[in-house]
């Protein structure tokens, strides 16, 4: 029975073969922001005792800080994920990523310890729209048959990024304080800014 051109126009759009390089050059463009948003997630967690003894501020309440990131985190993605579609997924992801490199330097920089919960509640929201969007732009343009492959090595770069947020802070911290930490991730943040940008004038959609 003679298919519909319609039909046969999915058909042939579906046997197209896919491009391995721009897949590959996804993966390391927004791999480098999942490393930079999971940085920030937790490079303060092994550092609240310096900071309680530097705010003078019972440790309890200076634990709080790891909340003040996760919470806004969650609660900010059910509203950027319209946002990308309407808009452009890689325009917010830039965008997020950019916010977030200025709240992390605002947090190097607080003077008190309201200023840096206010800057890390910033930096939350930010972050909140690079993980789910990128898989999201991943389920957009990566061809099924390399989509597991493409968004497991991103996983592995968000999961590099956490593990090195819990390890590299806490070894150096002795030497450049939780303020070069926090200068550390916002250079990190603000790199992946760049690569974004770049990649998007490069290919714009």
């Amino acid at each position: 029975m003679a298919r519909h051109p319609a039909q046969r126009s999915i058909y042939a759009m579906d046997t197209s073969p896919p491009d391995p390089r721009a897949v590959q050059r996804m993966v390391a463009v927004f791999g480098l922001g999942g490393f930079a948003g999971a940085l920030a997630g937790r490079a303060l967690d092994p550092l609240m005792g310096e900071l309680a003894t530097e705010f003078a501020t019972p440790h309890e309440q200076v634990a709080l800080l790891a909340s003040a990131f996760t919470l806004p985190y969650a609660l900010i993605q059910p509203i950027l994920g319209p946002m990308g579609d309407s808009f452009g997924k890689r325009r917010i992801i830039g965008l997020c990523l950019g916010l977030l490199a200025v709240m992390l330097a605002a947090c190097a920089l607080a003077p008190t310890l309201d200023s840096l919960f206010a800057a890390r509640i910033a930096a939350g929201l930010a972050a909140g729209g690079i993980f789910p969007l990128t898989l999201a732009l991943f389920g957009d343009r990566v061809p099924m048959e390399q989509r597991q492959v493409a968004i497991s090595r991103f996983l592995a770069c968000a999961i590099l990024g956490q593990l090195a947020g819990g390890a590299v802070s806490g070894l150096a911290a002795p030497f450049i304080g939780w303020r070069g930490i926090m200068a550390v991730c916002a250079l990190a943040a603000a790199a992946s800014t760049l690569v974004v940008w770049l990649d998007t004038r490069r290919s714009p959609a």
